[in-house]
């Protein structure tokens, strides 16, 4: 069963429980008039739940137990806590159970009618009602309590002047009633209070909140509030919500849980306006269909678009979790707001700017997750991870919210299907893509993808792997044109086929603590079966190739102690040697094999070079090219540990491949890389304390003495969340050179001694990150995001954003300009235009959130917000 549970994440307007503190408008004596201006907004408040903590239960934080901290969120300032009653009635059923009255004064009054007064206490099962004087009929059962009348049972608190109880049908009323929801944390008034016999509760003229006592930040005015202990959720009709006294949004009737338990209803709308989406409105409601499946459907209204909807069903069982969700625009009204671009481009034609004007625009999105059970005899599971949509322009004109998003190049359709047996995993898989961006090569399609793998652990430390693979290998075009700009010009024939691979590996794992040893042994076989339909008349269709390979790793450790700043280390040096050879086999029949001159690439890449890559066997990802090889690597590192916890510091780590011959197989071409050492690779990374940390990365190029690439990042976040994340990245290109025309003849311009003139652009990419979350205080705190291209002196992707959290609501506003990257293949990278958008989101505490979208765009884009974030859903 896949690991995964419900989290009451979509709880329909429920009350939360906890809430912020806020500013307390407690009133002050003479006395205390002149020490009005050295208080804080905390201190005030804490002064007026003091004096009204006996009356709602209320405790501040700073009397709380450890234990009732731990459900307070960030910044809650007290809770209302349920005294626990340790009598041996406390929890009997009070329709079973018998009515016991005790006080200091009674007496009788009419033979039937009872006089009760001085700290009366009417106790029956789990209920209890307290009142200074209680007049009770023997006969009827009726009693009327007055006077600091406080009726208790389990989850409930309701306090009045007066209360009317009837014993024999056990109900009360209650006029001018404040009432507390101990697990809603939630506190109400009511002109009328009716608890009923079977513990449902109707309330009168209401006005509710989950705001700390002493502020009403927001709260909810309703004609009646029925809360139904056996659905243990609660409905409110005639609603007026108010912010800060200002109504806000009305509603025939409102539902909430008065548990943690999820519950169907209105999730709170989401409202956003970008440049080039214009005004986007959406308002989820959550089905909560049963313990193990639910559902939200969005509708979404679009300016200039329509209305379409948007849905989320998830489902689990005993073998199978499943994610769905999919969204349709039926009979798109607007245009494509890249239409300019589209045209400059040659992507569509000028007489036709708005291409999906009248179109239906919908994405699928499926997600699944299956495994055996335990008692299963056999061992099988299953993924599907799908998602597709009606055209490249979805996400960019209809979800314009994700940064990641709109640096997407392909959706994925991937489905698999497995078995294990003893030593064995079989499994069968399909594979499709959908393309993102223009004029780029869409992947291969594999349908389907069958292999073996198997695994033996033998005697004396031998590890034997045995994996087979065969691929069949499809595309959806029959011709590439990436890279193409004549549109009469004839793409390049697209080359299709199967693939057979098989990778046979045996290694002695010999570890000790003062190094290691580990000598292999490789076979490398691969087999194509390219179809004949697009290949050249020499191109060979069967092809084969069986490379033996080997390899020897072995490194030792070691260690010595020593004391800085009056603590205890250990540094360790590990040096490490890795020698690889591969035999050469020439695998030239695999280039130019149709008439275009395509070579067969179905997945494969040379990867790419870091520190790690040292003692990597192969020079190729994918199944395409087997490298021939002679090298070996050397690599140093030296580390700096806590003596006492084992706590790394820092870690520093230096090395270099030297190649005993030249790489004679290439992905592209019969030229042979004659390099006789690689790049000089570094890494380093510290941890000056448990808030701080930085890593390095380096490629030094010793023969061009230019540095290749590097990066570096700087990450602090204290206990206050206090978050600074500063990233540097380049990467050394070629210089990209532009012959100069002529605008009326397009001729190229020439000089004086009619040399073509030549414009030369360096493109190195040279880019920072500068990321921050600024707490200003208890409630303000700021966002801040800046990605710039020092090559072009652009901002790549920047935002900007200030949250605020009282005791009852937190909300968030964020402006945002980003590159829209989709034409990054067709247009130069100067030209790219940008986008803006004003994002806001409010979550009341007690109803819910916005929908999420700004959680998701900080989350993505900014180290550590995914940690501040869970703090404060604690």
């Amino acid at each position: 069963m896949p690991k995964k549970s419900y989290s009451p994440i979509y709880r329909a307007l429920s009350f939360s429980t906890s809430f912020l503190c806020a500013i307390s408008v407690a009133p002050f004596t003479a006395a205390q008039e002149d020490e009005k201006e050295t208080l804080t907004d905390r201190q005030r408040t804490e002064a007026f739940v003091r004096s009204q903590t006996q009356r709602i239960d209320w405790i501040p934080v700073d009397e709380l137990s450890p234990e009732q901290k731990e459900k307070l969120r960030p910044g809650c300032c007290g809770r209302y806590v349920e005294p626990q009653r340790t009598d041996s009635d406390a929890h009997l059923d009070p329709n079973q159970s018998e009515l016991k009255i005790d006080a200091d004064h009674s007496r009788i009054e009419d033979q039937s009618l009872y006089v009760i007064e001085g700290d009366v206490l009417l106790t029956r099962g789990s209920q209890q009602v307290e009142a200074d004087r209680l007049t009770y009929d023997t006969v009827t059962g009726e009693a009327i309590a007055e006077g600091n009348v406080l009726l208790r049972e389990p989850g409930l608190r309701i306090c009045s002047n007066r209360a009317n109880v009837k014993t024999q049908l056990n109900t009360v009323e209650v006029q001018d009633a404040e009432i507390v929801l101990y697990e809603a944390q939630l506190r109400a008034q009511a002109d009328r209070a009716y608890r009923h016999s079977n513990a449902n509760l109707n309330l009168s003229r209401v006005n509710l909140t989950s705001c700390d006592p002493g502020r009403n930040d927001w709260s909810v005015d309703a004609e009646s509030v029925s809360v139904t202990q056996e659905s243990i959720w609660g409905v409110a009709k005639d609603v007026k919500m108010r912010l800060y006294g200002v109504p806000i949004l009305y509603s025939p009737f409102l539902t909430f849980p008065v548990t943690d338990d999820r519950l169907s209803g209105f999730l709170y709308p989401t409202l956003r306006q970008s440049e080039s989406g214009g005004l986007d409105l959406s308002l989820p409601y959550y089905f909560n269909l049963a313990p193990n499946y639910d559902l939200i459907l969005t509708p979404r209204y679009i300016r200039g678009r329509g209305k379409m909807l948007e849905g989320l069903g998830r489902h689990m069982s005993t073998q199978f979790y499943t994610e769905v969700s999919a969204a349709y625009l039926p009979n798109d009204e607007g245009a494509n707001e890249n239409s300019n671009a589209l045209v400059d481009a040659g992507v569509i034609e000028e007489d036709d700017p708005n291409p999906f004007i009248g179109t239906d625009r919908w994405v699928l999105d499926i997600n699944q997750q299956g495994r055996a059970t335990a008692d299963s005899p056999i061992n099988w599971y299953s993924r599907v991870d799908f998602i597709r949509a009606s055209d490249k322009e979805y996400f960019r004109e209809l979800d314009n919210t994700s940064i990641e998003v709109s640096s997407q190049t392909h959706l994925r359709q991937f489905g698999e299907v497995g078995v294990g047996v003893d030593h064995w995993n079989f499994s069968a898989s399909a594979t499709g893509y959908q393309t993102l961006v223009y004029d780029i090569f869409e992947p291969y399609r594999e349908l389907p993808k069958l292999s073996a793998l198997g695994n033996y652990t033998l005697d004396d430390n031998w590890q034997l792997t045995l994996d087979h693979e065969w691929v069949r290998f499809e595309h959806s075009d029959e011709f590439d044109r990436s890279g193409v700009t004549d549109p009469d010009a004839p793409g390049r024939d697209i080359v299709i086929g199967d693939r057979s691979s098989l990778n046979y590996e045996l290694l002695w794992d010999n570890q000790w603590v003062w190094g290691f040893f580990t000598p292999g042994m490789y076979l490398k076989h691969r087999q194509f079966d390219l179809d004949e339909k697009n290949l050249s008349e020499t191109a060979e269709t069967n092809q084969e190739y069986t490379i033996p390979q080997g390899s020897l790793h072995t490194g030792l450790f070691f260690e010595r102690e020593g004391t800085a700043f009056s603590q205890g280390y250990i540094q360790t040096f590990e040096p490490e040697l890795f020698y690889f050879y591969s035999d050469f086999q020439d695998q030239s029949d695999l280039l130019r094999v149709t008439d275009g001159g395509q070579i067969v690439d179905f997945d494969t890449a040379e990867l790419t070079f870091s520190y790690n890559q040292l003692f990597q066997p192969q020079r190729f990802s994918g199944g395409d090219r087997v490298g021939d090889d002679n090298r070996l690597s050397v690599g140093l590192t030296t580390r700096f540990l806590n003596a006492e916890t084992g706590a790394e510091w820092l870690r520093a780590s230096i090395g270099q491949i030297y190649y005993g011959s030249e790489r004679r197989v290439q992905l592209n071409s019969n030229t042979p890389e004659n390099h006789t050492k690689s790049e000089i690779a570094g890494e380093l990374s510290f941890s000056i304390t448990d808030n701080f940390t930085s890593t390095w990365s380096a490629l030094y190029d010793e023969e061009e003495q230019l540095m290749e690439r590097g990066t570096v990042s700087f990450s602090y976040q204290n206990d206050d969340f206090l978050t600074i994340n500063v990233g540097y990245n380049y990467q050394r290109m070629n210089d990209r050179i532009t012959i100069l025309t002529d605008e009326e003849t397009d001729e190229p311009l020439r000089d004086e001694s009619g040399a073509v003139i030549r414009e030369i652009t360096q493109t190195h990419t040279q880019q920072s990150d500068i990321s921050v979350i600024l707490p200003l205080n208890d409630r303000w705190t700021l966002f801040l995001k800046n990605i710039h291209d020092f090559t072009f002196d652009r901002e790549l992707d920047s935002f900007g954003g200030i949250e605020y959290g009282s005791c009852c609501f937190r909300s968030r506003i964020i402006w945002r300009r980003w590159l829209d990257n989709e034409f990054v293949n067709i247009i130069d990278d100067e030209d790219l235009e940008f986008d803006n958008g004003v994002f806001f989101e409010i979550e009341l505490r007690g109803l819910g959130g916005s929908g999420g979208q700004l959680q998701r765009v900080l989350s993505e884009n900014i180290r550590g917000y995914s940690a501040r974030a869970a703090n404060l859903a604690r």
